[in-house]
């Protein structure tokens, strides 16, 4: 008894003295014993929040248990989190995964997960931040909601549900096409269907989005299931990879954008301001990157390489570090040797309704958006080039 009140009365003392901060985000992230932290997140979550602020705690909470391995308080906080109407996809989301990874309470995962699928679906607009624009909000909740559906796929296997799971990665297919994860899974459910000719048509989409080793050795498993003759699997995978690329390159050549670039006024390294009218009469690669996002550590030395082989050609290269610690960017980029040119977002990202890092704009020699690129793939260089090509038609 007394180690308990050791532990929860410093909270209780906090509390009291009218030490929290007025956001109880923030005073659960200074404390430090996870137990502590469990405690002061319980009883926040019994009184009224903002949906934001719910969203976030809820969130922690669920991350609190899964660290110390409370399974059964896992579990028990789903039903709590469920009974919300306003917020708490993101927790329940967590949850079930979690669950389901231990291969436990699969009707419990399988509720949560519904219930995260059902949330996502008329999202919450309160949950809007000051860095994005409504538009930007939407396309990232449509991203997550094809994230929950892999989830909930997931769980109504473990249910022994299969069409349905079936049926939920197809959603997730059309909400985000380029999602390799979703992909793959859709791909083992057709495979177990006896589908075998669908798997290995998701699978090939999967290679040319970056899926891997996992989808190349899948994309075997299905073609020998189908096909005769095996032998021939990796001609007739490369054709087919070779055959999507070209289709869908020459469908991001033609298919131009016409919106007018919003004007900016930002930093750059050395304190200078910049404005996109600055470079008017060029072409202009605009990227939104942070220092923290992998995709963009693969996109920017392929950025790089173009800027080299552009910067004599009236071709501008600008890079936005959307980084919220501005101290960072300036060693990453020195680390890096890249010299072209980083400016620091101040507003830009909601103007050009950015929902996910990178993306990249090309903008005309008018100041027109004519291209857009979300997220990073191993052959962006080459299509960036034809692109070149045709703005320059």
């Amino acid at each position: 008894m007394r180690k308990t009140l050791a532990i929860i009365t410093p909270i209780i003392l906090l509390l009291s003295c009218g030490g929290e901060r007025k956001d109880p985000v923030e005073t659960a992230k200074t404390i430090e014993d996870p137990l502590q932290q469990a405690v002061f997140l319980e009883n926040k979550l019994e009184k009224k929040l903002p949906a934001g602020q719910y969203e976030t705690l809820s969130y922690m909470l669920a991350k609190n248990y899964k660290e110390r391995e409370e399974w059964n308080k896992l579990s028990d906080l789903s039903a709590v989190v469920a009974k919300r109407s306003d917020a708490g996809a993101q927790a329940l989301n967590f949850i079930a995964w979690n669950l389901l990874e231990k291969e436990m309470n699969a009707d419990i995962a399988l509720s949560a997960a519904e219930k995260a699928v059902a949330l996502m679906r008329n999202p919450n607009l309160e949950l809007i931040t000051e860095d994005l624009s409504e538009a930007a909000f939407q396309q990232r909740m449509k991203w997550k909601l094809s994230s929950y559906l892999d989830t909930y796929s997931w769980a109504l296997l473990q249910n022994e549900k299969i069409i349905e799971a079936e049926k939920a990665l197809e959603e997730a297919e059309t909400l985000d096409e380029e999602n390799t994860e979703v992909l793959i899974h859709l791909a083992k459910i057709k495979m177990r269907l006896q589908k075998p000719d669908q798997a290995y048509n998701l699978l090939i989409k999967a290679i040319v989005y970056g899926g891997g080793d996992e989808a190349q050795n899948l994309a075997q498993e299905a073609y020998s299931a189908f096909n005769p003759n095996p032998k021939d699997f990796e001609k007739s995978l490369q054709k087919a990879v070779d055959d999507l690329k070209a289709v869908q390159l020459s469908e991001m050549v033609s298919r131009q954008l016409d919106m007018k670039a919003p004007d900016f006024k930002l930093t750059d390294l050395n304190g200078d301001t910049v404005t996109l009218a600055d470079y008017r009469g060029k072409i202009v690669f605009l990227d939104f990157w942070a220092t923290w996002c992998p995709p963009c550590r693969q996109e920017l030395p392929v950025f790089q390489a173009a800027f080299e082989r552009y910067k004599d050609e009236g071709i501008a290269f600008i890079a936005v570090s959307t980084d919220k610690e501005k101290d960072k960017a300036a060693p990453f980029i020195k680390e890096n040797g890249y010299t072209f040119t980083v400016l620091f977002d101040d507003g830009a990202k909601k103007a050009y309704d950015v929902a996910g890092i990178p993306t990249l704009f090309i903008i005309d020699t008018a100041g027109v958006i004519r291209y857009k690129h979300i997220g990073f793939r191993p052959d962006a260089g080459e299509i960036w080039v034809k692109q070149i090509d045709r703005l320059r038609e």
